[in-house]
């Protein structure tokens, strides 16, 4: 779009730094290394909960408690939408048991002028869809707000760009999930949940059978919100700010 080619962007980096990070743990050029960036803190954690089963009571409440909304997504409209499609599609038909749907952030209501002039792919929509499903569409909110917003609802994906999953890459997103009193549909590469969430999050990915999953959940929400707790344990190990501050004092050591 700003007419730098790739090898551009390589040769800048590369000119005014030695050490090249990447939030993944992977990275596939040889002179990268893999550091994550962000992390997990648990004081940012919405609504503690010492067992399971309180948090499934509290998740499941009726009457004047319960939550706004049923699934709730932030995030800006670019390279999400093929995702965000799929999984409101296969939804639909049990969008009533699952509650109302709010799409957070920039551009999923609308394709901005300037792509359609430019012949730009990865801020697509389709408004009418949306309408029919009855999704509510919200701008964009200041990132102190995304935990508690996301804490309104019952599910939130986690969902990252294509090219992401192909290399990789995390987001503060990926942690930040978490924190929020919310059930989380991991609809990341099996791989990366696992490398990234530890064996306790397995019950949280989603395969191809979205309704039946979420389905599942509203079934037996206690053991899904012992496969969360257990995660936010092992997230605190692994992935705290405390954590990465000693991986890059390592990095730079070297």
């Amino acid at each position: 779009m700003d007419n730098h080619q790739g090898w551009e962007w390589i040769d800048g980096f590369a000119a005014v730094a030695k050490t090249i990070l990447q939030p993944t743990l992977a990275p596939v050029r040889s002179d990268a290394h893999g550091f994550l960036f962000h992390g997990f803190d648990p004081a940012a954690v919405e609504r503690h909960y010492d067992t399971a089963g309180d948090a499934a009571l509290a998740w499941a409440r009726n009457g004047t408690e319960q939550k706004k909304y049923g699934l709730v997504y932030v995030g800006n409209n670019w390279q999400r939408w093929s995702q965000m499609r799929s999984l409101l599609q296969k939804i639909e038909p049990i969008k009533q048991s699952i509650g109302p749907i709010c799409l957070v952030g920039w551009a999923w209501d609308y394709r901005p002028d300037w792509a359609a002039e430019l012949g730009v792919q990865g801020i697509d929509t389709d408004s009418v869809m949306l309408q029919q499903i009855g999704v509510e569409i919200k701008g964009n909110i200041s990132f102190d707000q995304a935990i508690p917003f996301i804490s309104q609802a019952r599910f939130c994906p986690v969902i990252h760009r294509p090219l992401f999953n192909q290399l990789g890459l995390v987001t503060n997103r990926t942690f930040e999930t978490f924190c929020s009193d919310t059930v989380p549909l991991l609809m990341i590469p099996d791989q990366m949940a696992k490398s990234i969430y530890g064996p306790g999050a397995s019950l949280l990915t989603v395969g191809e059978d979205v309704a039946g999953h979420i389905q599942d959940v509203l079934r037996r929400p206690e053991e899904y919100w012992d496969a969360i707790l257990k995660t936010r344990a092992y997230l605190a190990d692994r992935h705290s700010f405390q954590k990465r501050f000693e991986e890059l004092s390592a990095i730079l050591e070297k």
